[in-house]
Parts: structure tokens; sequence; C-alpha cells
């Protein structure tokens, strides 16, 4: 062997290599998936779909009956409005008071109706006979 062959490694190894992979090209058993039951993938879907929609109207319910004030005890009470009050020192008034359960939602409602504009200062006599809406003006 001369000074080159010596270190040429990749061509003491290159038939070897082809000989082996020629040997070894069979190729490796595919596995199969399993197929699942189609009818229990539709059975967790409609478990789902009726658990989140009986949620979502058990809320929409709750917001609903204190927004629209459908089975709330009569509750006749004085509110007094100063300049100070805003939005949130209102819906605190009126939780004390009994009229309204959630203050976020009579907040938001308040925001997207643009109560700030709309309530005055003043003395306010509420029941539960009456909705945000009434509340608000």
């Amino acid at each position: 062997m001369n000074h080159e062959e010596m270190f040429n490694t990749a061509k003491w190894d290159v038939e070897d290599v082809r000989s082996r992979s020629r040997q070894n090209q069979t190729p490796a058993p595919r596995r199969r998936r399993k197929r699942k039951n189609p009818i229990i993938g539709v059975a967790l879907w409609l478990v789902f779909v009726v658990a989140s929609s009986a949620i979502l109207a058990g809320v929409g319910w709750l917001l609903a009956n204190d927004m629209c004030a459908f089975n709330k005890e009569p509750i006749t009470a004085t509110i007094e409005i100063t300049r100070e009050d805003d939005l949130g020192s209102i819906a605190d008034k009126l939780k004390e008071e009994g009229l309204i359960e959630y203050k976020w939602f009579f907040k938001l409602f308040g925001s997207i109706a643009h109560a700030e504009d709309k309530v005055g200062i003043g003395k306010y006599e509420l029941d539960t006979d009456m909705d945000y809406h009434a509340l608000i003006l």
C-alpha cells in the first residue's frame, strides 16, 4: 500500500458499505394505524356540544335574569347619584341595595350603552321591575 492509499479511508469502506446496504434493502414493515371507531368520535363531539351549550345557556339565563329582572323579589330603593360617581360606584350602590347581582355585567352593559353620558345627578327611586336600560336612563 502506498502512502496515499493508506490515508484514503473512504476507498477502504466503500465496497463494504455498498454490499451491506444491498443486503439490508428490505423495507421495514409498515405499521398499520388502528382505525378508531367513528361512533366514539361522534359521541364525544356530541357530548362536548351539549355540555358547552348547557353551560352557555345557564350563564346566559343568569345574565338575562339580572339584566331584565325576570325572577327578582320586589325591592324598591332610592339611589343618589353625585357628581363624583362613575359607572363603577353606581354599580356598587345598586348592588348594595340588591337591585343588581353582577356589577361587572352592569358596567359592561353601561359601557356599551354609553351610560356615563346619560346618567344625571340626582335621586332616583328604582325597583327590581326595571331592567338595566331603565336603570341607566
